[in-house]
Order: C-alpha cells, then sequence, then structure tokens
C-alpha cells in the first residue's frame, strides 16, 4: 500500500513540475517574427505589382520615331518617343510635328496646313520649316513622317511650295549624309551660275567673240 502511495505522489510530482516549467519563450516570438517577415514580403509585392499596372484614366500613347541632325552635322540619328493618341499606335500629324518641335527639327508652333495619305503616299504642307533648303532638314522631316506612316513617298512643300525635289522617298543612308549637303550646295551654285550667265545675254566665250567681230 505505502508503495502504490509513494508511485502515485511521484506521479503527481511528475506532471506538478511539467506544468511548472518555463515555456520556450525564444521559440514562438521565432515564430511570429517569421510570420510577419512573410507577410510584409506579401504586401510589398502586391504594393509592387499595383504600381507597375498602366493607369486605366491615362490617355493612349503611340511610339514615334524622330529623325535628328547630328551636332557635326555629318547625317542623322533615330530616336524613340511616345505621343498623345485617341486610338493605340494611331499618330496624329500636328503631335508628329509638335514632337519634332521638341527635337528642334522644326520650329516651334509649326503647323501642319495640310495631310493627307493614299496608299503608300502621304503628302504634308507646313507652314514654315527653319532652313527648307538644307538637305539634312529635309531628310530629317521626310524620314520622320515616311516610317511613322510606313508610307513609301513623301510630297513636302511649305505654304503650298514644293520642298527640295518635292517628292522624298525613305533614306536609308541617313548616317551619313555628309557629301550630300555639298553635292546639294554644288548643284545650287551651278543654276545660280546659269541663270546668271543667261541673265547677262549668254556664255562669256560668246560675248567675246562678237566684240572681236565687231572690231
Amino acid at each position: 500500500m505505502k508503495k502504490m502511495m509513494l508511485g502515485f505522489m511521484g506521479v503527481v510530482m511528475s506532471v506538478s513540475l511539467a506544468a511548472c516549467s518555463p515555456t520556450d519563450v525564444s521559440s514562438q516570438t521565432d515564430a511570429q517574427a517569421g510570420g510577419q517577415t512573410v507577410e510584409a514580403s506579401i504586401e510589398q509585392t502586391e504594393r509592387e505589382v499595383v504600381e507597375k499596372l498602366p493607369d486605366a484614366d491615362a490617355a493612349p500613347m503611340a511610339q514615334v520615331s524622330i529623325f535628328t541632325i547630328k551636332e557635326d552635322g555629318t547625317g542623322l540619328e533615330q530616336k524613340m518617343d511616345a505621343i498623345d493618341s485617341d486610338e493605340e499606335e494611331t499618330v496624329d500629324a500636328q503631335l508628329l510635328a509638335d514632337k519634332m518641335a521638341e527635337y528642334g527639327i522644326l520650329e516651334e508652333g509649326t503647323k501642319v496646313l495640310n495631310f493627307s495619305q493614299d496608299g503608300d503616299v502621304i503628302t504634308v504642307d507646313l507652314s514654315g520649316m527653319p532652313n527648307q533648303d538644307d538637305v539634312l532638314e529635309q531628310t530629317a522631316v521626310a524620314n520622320t513622317f515616311i516610317q511613322n506612316y510606313e508610307a513609301q513617298t513623301l510630297n513636302l512643300s511649305v505654304n503650298g511650295e514644293s520642298v527640295g525635289p518635292g517628292s522624298f522617298e525613305f533614306n536609308r543612308s541617313y548616317k551619313n549624309m555628309s557629301g550630300e549637303n555639298a553635292q546639294a550646295a554644288a548643284a545650287s551654285s551651278e543654276d545660280t551660275g546659269a541663270d546668271e550667265t543667261e541673265a547677262n545675254g549668254g556664255p562669256a566665250s560668246e560675248a567675246s567673240e562678237e566684240t572681236a567681230a565687231a572690231e
């Protein structure tokens, strides 16, 4: 009987000691901290996703290609930008001209007086160009309009008067055009010289022969 009582007392004491033993607080703290870290990571990821989503109220944009003149004047550079658009990928001629003005190809306030597209041919009449006789400027405007409208030919004019040859095709050698301005200048000089000769009554040799005959 005493042995049974002693055994029973031993069991009771063991249970009491177990109940009174300290709880491992550090394990519980680590578990709670781990849970908070996971929740914070999820919230951060959700915020990043929301920030990257496009603004539903933002106006649609159309990507455009702008050709600008190199600083050393040896050719053109192609730059990508975007303009507002009523429909995605639809390019507005006036907004495109405004964007060219931002890059210094056209003057600020330049108006598109007329724009039309018939298949692969587009016709553009501008209110002005800073230097419409400059081949680089002509090519920058032509390449910009032709590429953005996926056309083959541009009929370009300023206030109704044709610019350069009037009809332009995309210049694939736009990166290096150092010789084209020189050729254009030479051609212009030849035309001017011919006009002056005709205005003076013909070639100098003919005038000399007439003078000799009169003597």
